[in-house]
């Protein structure tokens, strides 16, 4: 089980256009919601992630070098372990796709030789955080945290996709932050039952920390 004593973090946050300002305690709430989500998918133990929060040139870049598409996104996740940390169906966990194709198409069953351990999207960034040594690190304490990997999100992208949405930019911002850490722990959205699965997840666990939808 997770240790009470809460989650210790530090904030880099960069501003590059108009976004609304964070709730003064952001960094409990965002830790909260990676606890909740851990905790909601079924995994338990102590753990580190790394989150940045960034502006839409950054994660072009990032996007770009790891995934060969040149444009901004609204989050990336780069995950540590080499396959998924909990026993999901492989219409649900990472599996092989194409680079680029952000479709959710139906899913079919790989061919045994279509699936070599690298797992689509996050292809070649296992062991490569997004930016080193930056970013919001979230330990769970006791024992030695196992890193799960690094989170980048795009602040413009994020408000953007709020205002077109008509909600909060926070319960946006929470939305993805959950979203980033199911792929770290092995879901994959490419198939429509992984994404309606990591979607179901999102919700649930911004209702149980009563993030309200039309911000604050």
């Amino acid at each position: 089980m997770f240790a009470d004593a809460g989650v210790h973090l530090a904030l880099d946050y960069q501003r590059e256009v108009a976004w609304p300002e964070l709730p003064a305690d952001a960094e409990a709430r965002l830790g909260a919601v990676i606890r909740a989500t851990i905790a909601r998918a079924g995994l338990r133990g102590v753990f580190a992630v790394s989150l940045i929060i960034t502006g839409d040139r950054q994660i072009q870049r990032v996007n770009r070098r790891y995934r060969g598409i040149d444009k901004a996104t609204d989050v990336l996740s780069f995950p540590q372990s080499p396959a998924p940390l909990l026993p999901l169906p492989p219409d649900i966990a990472w599996a092989e796709h194409p680079f680029g194709d952000d479709t959710h198409a139906a899913w079919r069953p790989a061919p045994p030789d279509d699936r070599n351990g690298q797992q689509g999207d996050h292809q070649g960034s296992r062991s490569r955080p997004a930016v080193a040594g930056a970013g919001v690190v979230f330990v769970l304490p006791d024992a030695q945290p196992e890193q799960l990997g690094d989170i980048m999100i795009a602040a413009p992208t994020v408000a953007r996709q709020a205002a077109a949405a008509g909600h909060g930019a926070w319960w946006e911002l929470c939305f993805l932050v959950a979203h980033g850490t199911l792929h770290l722990l092995g879901y994959d959205d490419y198939y429509a039952p992984g994404y309606q699965a990591m979607v179901a997840l999102q919700v649930a666990v911004l209702a149980d920390l009563a993030i309200p939808r039309a911000g604050e």
